[in-house]
């Protein structure tokens, strides 16, 4: 056992083989408990005569619920999550249903669940660069009160964006996972070393095999969306566009990363190996992507996607893709997934999505002073301690105020230049004008639009 990246990992075939071995078995024992309490439970049913009402839902510890209606059973799937989509980040939760999983997602959870492990690592990495790119967009890829799975739930560019990013990096986690020598199906990349190289350098170390994981993220991404004796729905098909897409945000930027071996620093011998561009380059990528997204139809046969407009050209494979306008994401709606932009931090002094303008949607902002202490001036004192100084700075903040809905009925206003009527009330500056309105406990922010 060695420790990489300051996390303990087996390198030994042997260790390997036990811990894959017990981890699968526990899995197996988990599904059989789950099996004979579903089991007992239906018993204890049918014993009490519960089993003749006419509509009767019960939990089933994990499992989809089930109600009678009629003397049959119906399966109620009330779970907002799918199989393969960025909404899974348990590799846990993946593998409990088993009864949805189909095709290589089944045997993946049966027979490498180490796979899985990485899958949902893979998922967690997307969401958190997600989250990074959109920090100052209305949208801003919140995970919170299930927001997510709303949008998901259209074919639109946050969607778009949800799908490539997430199958990106389910490559980037399993791929990194065969570099580390953390699973038994994969090594290091080795075919590079057949190719010719210019006399100076030769291949060597260990290339990031990127292949297996992009046909992993494939087989467990795309399994549930697999098109059907040549035919799908939109919806399909936008998906497992947008997978592929970010699957070759990883795959076709690989890059060459060398080493000198010598005497001194002398570069005597340089050998170079293939490995992964950085996370953030695949998100930036995406992000542009994301951008001058296509908006697309299905064909006649509905086999492929096809540019709403005529002077449009055809998205590649390396494009998003979506069918469906995005909401504004200034309001609160819960249909569509957005939680609006109320308490949002702005730039005064930005033109660009970040800007008070754009994020508060001309509804004006709050500004507001605080004091921040923090560490500074900070000495290396032998041996071995540092000392630093605090240090206190005053901050401007501004945030986007609530809309007249969210605020009560009283009001007043200030002009620009005149004592405000509570010597703590924060002021709010409206977006157009430059009047700055001074609230009191209990006032209200009236929009000048």
């Amino acid at each position: 056992m060695v420790e990489v990246g300051g996390k303990k990992r087996y390198r030994g075939r042997e260790e390997v083989i036990f811990w894959s071995s017990w981890i699968l078995s526990q899995q197996q024992q988990r599904l059989q408990r789950m099996a004979s309490l579903h089991a007992r439970k239906h018993s204890a049913r049918a014993a009490h005569g519960l089993a003749r009402s006419s509509v009767h839902t019960r939990a089933s510890f994990g499992r989809p619920s089930t109600s009678r209606l009629g003397g049959h059973l119906r399966r109620e799937n009330k779970s907002h999550s799918a199989v393969g989509s960025p909404l899974v980040m348990d590799p846990n939760s993946i593998c409990r249903k088993s009864r949805r999983l189909v095709g290589k997602q089944r045997k993946i959870c049966r027979n490498e669940p180490e796979i899985v492990e990485e899958v949902a690592k893979g998922a967690r990495l997307a969401l958190l660069e997600c989250q990074y790119q959109f920090r100052d967009r209305r949208w801003n890829c919140t995970s919170k009160k299930r927001s997510i799975s709303k949008v998901l739930k259209r074919d639109t560019r946050e969607s778009a964006f949800l799908y490539a990013i997430t199958a990106a990096g389910v490559v980037y986690a399993v791929t990194q996972a065969c570099s580390l020598g953390g699973l038994l199906q994969c090594t290091c990349q080795n075919h590079a070393r057949d190719m010719s190289t210019d006399g100076e350098w030769e291949w060597g170390g260990c290339g990031d095999n990127v292949e297996f994981g992009y046909q992993k993220s494939r087989e467990f991404m795309d399994a549930r969306r697999r098109k059907k004796r040549g035919r799908a729905d939109v919806t399909t098909l936008i998906q497992l566009h947008n997978n592929e897409a970010g699957r070759r945000a990883v795959k076709k930027y690989m890059r060459q990363e060398c080493k000198c071996h010598g005497l001194s620093g002398s570069c005597t011998l340089k050998t170079c190996w293939m490995k992964m561009p950085a996370f953030r380059d695949v998100g930036d990528r995406l992000k542009a992507r994301f951008d001058g997204a296509a908006k697309v139809i299905i064909s006649n046969d509905a086999k492929e996607l096809l540019p709403e407009g005529e002077t449009i050209k055809p998205p590649s494979k390396e494009d998003l893709v979506y069918s469906e306008e995005s909401p504004n994401f200034c309001n609160r709606k819960r249909k569509v997934g957005s939680l609006g932009t109320k308490g949002r931090e702005c730039d005064p002094n930005s033109m660009g999505v970040g800007g008070c303008d754009l994020l508060c949607c001309n509804r004006g902002h709050s500004k507001e002073q605080i004091t921040v202490k923090e560490n500074c001036k900070c000495r290396f004192m032998w041996c071995c301690e540092v000392q630093c100084e605090t240090c206190t700075t005053v901050k401007t903040i501004h945030r986007s105020v609530p809309i007249l809905a969210d605020i009560s009925q009283k009001g007043s206003h200030t002009p620009k230049g005149q004592p405000a009527s509570s010597p703590n009330a924060p002021e709010y500056m409206d977006n157009n004008s430059s009047v700055l309105v001074s609230v009191a406990p209990g006032d209200t922010f009236y929009s000048l639009i």
